[in-house]
């Protein structure tokens, strides 16, 4: 198992100390070496920029998890490390702190057995592959990230630096195609804008439906690209959601137009915030079970403050099947919330419905459990929160609560018997797939 890394910082550049996504290169780097579940983080950098690298890496200093270490600009990387190697362990990663790397990119290569004499290489790309393996080898061992189409990251086991000098010939190299996951190479201040605008892109989702991919992805990526650099959580952004949805609620419940209309907007706009706190966890990388748990719980504090207004502002407008709808609405969410809780609860490891929603999207495989199922889950698009919820908005921004009743209802009873039906399908989830 992988514990440690060691991120080079290339000499004579302070540019890891860009800012992209509200962080730093260098900061990026060590947060993503944290979250793929390294221990200890050694950042390398010339003698010259090792006051100002500290001064960055304070904050993680203190903890006694990352250390800094200077080399000379005339230096090799294979001399460094053997001049740290009282400080490393049997196996390690390099990683470049001018480059963005995905916390996928670093649990793809601990999976791969690392024995002796070995070094896994992480590639960008299938071309990489027809290069000489002994100029793979010279490149990991390079301060600087001299080709920027390569991805320079590495596993690398101790026994290589027995050598005296760096003995290619003797380095058995297993290459590993690293396709999945943003990753980006900065080698001038210019590319930033260029890089920036490809990381900002890349938060959206293969997922997302096509109004959260034409519309609410739009607003939030922009309302991401101003808070990310603003002392707000995923969590604040979660709350604030939560609040518009739950006076999105107050108002509807009045049953005139007007605050209506204006409470189906705020219920649009908490959706819209939803995939906020998203973008800036992703962003900081800040996302946890306990952060997924809270925004699951604060989505569902939103949908019955929502329901419960609708309820109220029928009432308020004397609507006649009110009582027998609001039963069944009722009788729905209790089992609907009932089985999704336990399944996530059961068997899973976090607080995401991503495993579960996953799932129920995959239309084409459903086949097998009855044609009703299969049927059901054509509709798949309107279980998705950024369709219901620009749906409830325009019904109530023409005053047709009833209508919005009446789709509940029948929503929330035909998702806890797609629940029900598979049961067996869902129990097998992956750790993994709920993380996603």
């Amino acid at each position: 198992m992988i514990q440690q890394a060691i991120i080079l910082v290339a000499p004579e550049s302070l540019l890891c100390l860009k800012q992209i996504g509200g962080l730093s290169l260098l900061k990026r780097n060590i947060l993503t070496a944290y979250k793929a579940g390294i221990d200890e983080v050694m950042v390398l950098a010339s003698h010259d920029q090792l006051q100002v690298i500290q001064q960055a890496c304070a904050e993680f200093m203190d903890t006694q998890s990352l250390k800094v270490f200077s080399h000379t600009k005339s230096q090799e990387l294979f001399a460094n490390l053997k001049a740290v190697r009282a400080h490393l362990q049997e196996r390690f990663f390099i990683m470049h702190a001018e480059e963005i790397y995905s916390v996928s990119h670093l649990n793809q290569l601990k999976n791969n057995l690392l024995s002796r004499n070995t070094l896994i290489i992480g590639l960008r790309n299938q071309d990489n592959l027809t290069k000489p393996l002994q100029s793979l080898i010279e490149r990991s061992f390079q301060l600087v990230s001299k080709n920027k189409n390569d991805m320079h990251l590495s596993a690398v086991h101790l026994s290589i630096l027995d050598s005296e000098k760096l003995d290619t010939n003797s380095i058995q190299v297993i290459p590993v195609i690293l396709n999945k996951g943003f990753w980006a190479s900065l080698s001038d201040s210019q590319e930033i804008p260029s890089i920036r605008k490809a990381f900002f892109s890349s938060l959206r989702k293969p997922t997302d439906g096509w109004i959260r991919r034409h519309l609410n992805r739009r607003i939030s990526l922009s309302l991401s690209r101003v808070l990310c650099h603003m002392p707000f959580s995923a969590n604040h952004i979660t709350g604030m959601g939560t609040l518009l949805g739950i006076l999105s609620g107050f108002l509807v419940a009045s049953g005139t137009f007007w605050q209506v209309f204006f409470g189906g907007l705020l219920f649009q706009l908490s959706s819209i915030l939803d995939g906020v706190d998203g973008e800036i966890s992703r962003l900081k990388l800040t996302n946890s079970a306990k952060g997924e748990w809270f925004d699951t719980i604060c989505d569902n504090i939103t949908y019955l403050a929502f329901f419960t207004g609708v309820v109220a502002g029928l009432y308020n407008q004397g609507y006649e099947l009110l009582y027998l709808e609001t039963g069944l609405l009722v009788f729905g969410l209790i089992f609907f919330l009932a089985l999704m809780f336990y399944y996530l609860l059961r068997y899973t490891k976090s607080g995401s419905l991503t495993a579960i929603q996953s799932r129920l999207m995959k239309a084409d495989d459903l086949k097998s459990s009855g044609w009703i199922i299969y049927g059901i889950s054509k509709l798949k698009f309107m279980m998705k929160r950024d369709f219901f919820s620009f749906l409830f908005m325009s019904l109530a921004m023409i005053h047709k609560l009833h209508w919005i009743l009446h789709l509940v209802v029948i929503g929330t009873n035909l998702s806890w018997m797609v629940l029900l039906f598979l049961r067996n399908d869902i129990i097998k989830v992956k750790p993994s797939e709920a993380t996603s």
